[in-house]
């Protein structure tokens, strides 16, 4: 790897805190002569997992790492924009025919297709001034479809406030032309403030002509996206290609179908051969990418050096290996760390007599041959009970207590302590945690020791005193948290936490639209894949019975890297398997 390439990978996230926010730092990297980093454009959103087009869509790209999310644009009866790709709504919602034929209150009442393409969701069409307040700051947008109405689309950008992170595109349009149908924004060409991409089929007659009317416009655009069905005549690029050196203008190319690059697609690159089609494309000189395969490609640009690699993953094992030794027990914790786990999931209780044991249940029934309320048993009356399987088989394992847990564990892999938010009858608020660093840092282990918690940064700050800049503290991410961008916003800015847990059912929900925010500032995203409540579905169940790829494979693409399972094994495996681990 080159010093070049080393820095700008280095450098990424200090760049972007210097230029502001990340559509900054893009816009800057777009024009600079930089052409090391490349960069990638989903198209239509990330339509494998939401509604192409969608608010889930968009937040998917963000998540995901893309710098720029193509987005289709079409009028509707009354003159507003809304986010479509045909000129029907028939394939995408539940209602028919142009948009041209509803009103923005009418087309509102629809609900889009899934991804099936048959059963409907929750999500309206949006308008592109809600997806401009969604990309703003945080993604370009590529707009798509722009000759329907390049004026009113440009005025849109600017009312935003985001006309420094579009890119417009169109084919078969010549300066003059678009000059025309933009009137008075056209301004925004020439200055510079919009950023325009020609369309240019290079095995077509008119190819040569469209470049040099371009070129010699008074304004030369910052990018072509290329065209070509078959690599009969290459001229044009080659052309462009060594203009690459004099900081000429970007080449920007189309992975999506044979017939726009010749068949160097995105499911050859997904399917084996990646250098034959997205290194195909970089030998000649592209450095702006469109693609289906998002992840696969940002996974080849990185172990090219063309772009940052994502966190290696953590894998947090649901209460030790509960499958082949009893839940919490000081044997599937030995299990566990064996198996590759960086983080085990225990839960942690008080006795009668003040000390801290291993245990889910607030009661011993259900795991041990014994009965009661462990806050109504001493040490000692918990010792002489044995643990139960996860069949309900007695063994000769007993309670552990927390420090037996930190003994195996220490150096090897961290104790993230559940059930460390409920605060004890008879005691001060927050009793439970305060216990909880006192063996920690009685043994050295408060770097060791993970916290999840739904508590404003206040009370976090109270309890936990000095030593939550020690410990690894999690704040806890879900739609029932009142007023959640500030309650997010307030952790990254005073805090900067090590990771935030994500509690989503579903990809709409307010949860899920604040993983780019924690991704952009550096901390984890950490998800429990043990629950299909908490990951969209997402869960160990899809990941076992149907495939890895669409379950953990899924969270791991959208930029989660700490993964909470009941079936560790499988996961290390999969994930050494995928060079995610």
């Amino acid at each position: 790897m080159n010093k070049k390439i080393l820095v700008s990978i280095i450098a990424f996230v200090s760049l972007i805190s210097a230029a502001g926010t990340r559509t900054e730092w893009l816009r800057e990297k777009l024009e600079s002569p930089d052409r090391d980093y490349v960069f990638v454009t989903m198209h239509r959103g990330d339509w494998r997992s939401a509604p192409e087009n969608s608010v889930g869509a968009i937040n998917g790209a963000i998540a995901m790492g893309a710098d720029i999310v193509e987005l289709d644009v079409a009028l509707t009866k009354d003159g507003h924009h809304v986010l479509l790709h045909d000129e029907t709504l028939d394939r995408v919602s539940n209602g028919t025919g142009p948009s041209t034929d509803y009103t923005l209150e009418e087309i509102k009442k629809f609900r889009l297709k899934g991804v099936d393409g048959e059963s409907l969701t929750d999500y309206e069409i949006l308008t592109l001034e809600e997806a401009f307040a969604l990309t703003k700051g945080r993604i370009l947008v590529n707009i798509d479809k722009f000759c329907r109405d390049p004026k009113g689309v440009a005025e849109c950008a600017r009312k935003c406030g985001v006309e420094r992170e579009v890119v417009f595109k169109e084919k078969g349009l010549l300066p003059a032309d678009l000059e025309a149908a933009m009137g008075e924004q056209w301004c925004g060409i020439v200055d510079g403030t919009f950023l325009y991409m020609p369309i240019i089929w290079i095995d077509r007659p008119d190819a040569m002509a469209n470049f040099e009317a371009w070129q010699n416009c008074g304004k030369a655009p910052f990018a072509y996206e290329i065209c070509f069905s078959s690599e009969g005549s290459l001229d044009l690029l080659t052309r462009l290609q060594a203009m690459q050196d004099t900081n000429g203008p970007r080449i920007w190319l189309n992975t999506l179908w044979d017939s726009l690059c010749a068949g160097h697609t995105d499911e050859r690159g997904a399917n084996g051969d990646p250098d034959g089609n997205w290194g195909w494309c970089l030998d000649r000189g592209a450095t702006m990418l469109h693609t289906d395969r998002p992840a696969e490609l940002m996974g080849y640009l990185a172990s090219k050096g063309r772009r940052p690699a994502r966190k290696n993953v953590m894998v947090a094992s649901h209460r030790a290996d509960w499958q082949f030794a009893p839940e919490n027990s000081l044997e599937s914790l030995k299990n566990a760390i064996a198996f590759g786990a960086d983080i085990i999931e225990t839960d942690v209780r008080m006795t009668k007599d003040g000390h801290i044991v291993i245990m889910h249940d607030y009661a011993v029934n259900r795991t041990t041959n014994g009965s009661g309320y462990i806050g109504d048993l001493t040490l000692d009356e918990i010792r002489a009970l044995r643990l139960r399987d996860n069949l309900g088989a007695m063994t000769p394992y007993q309670v552990p207590t927390l420090e037996e847990f930190i003994a195996v564990a220490k150096g090897k892999a961290w104790l993230y302590l559940d059930k460390a938010i409920y605060d004890l009858p008879g005691h001060e608020e927050g009793t439970l945690v305060r216990k909880l660093l006192e063996i920690a840092r009685a043994n050295g282990t408060l770097d060791e020791t993970v916290f999840v918690l739904p508590w404003p940064y206040e009370k976090a700050k109270r309890i936990f005193g000095d030593d939550l800049e020690k410990v690894r503290y999690c704040p806890v991410i879900e739609d029932k948290i009142a007023d959640l961008d500030a309650y997010v916003d307030e952790f990254i800015e005073k805090l900067h936490p090590f990771a935030f847990q994500f509690r989503m059912a579903s990809l709409d929900s307010k949860t899920y639209a604040q993983l780019p925010k924690v991704l952009d500032s550096g901390s984890r995203a950490f998800i429990a894949a043990t629950w299909q409540n908490h990951t969209a579905g997402h869960d160990d169940r899809v990941s076992i019975f149907d495939s890895p790829d669409k379950g953990w494979g899924w969270l791991i693409s959208h930029g989660f890297s700490i993964l909470e399972t009941n079936h560790t094994r499988e996961l290390v495996r999969y994930l050494r398997a995928t060079g995610a681990k």
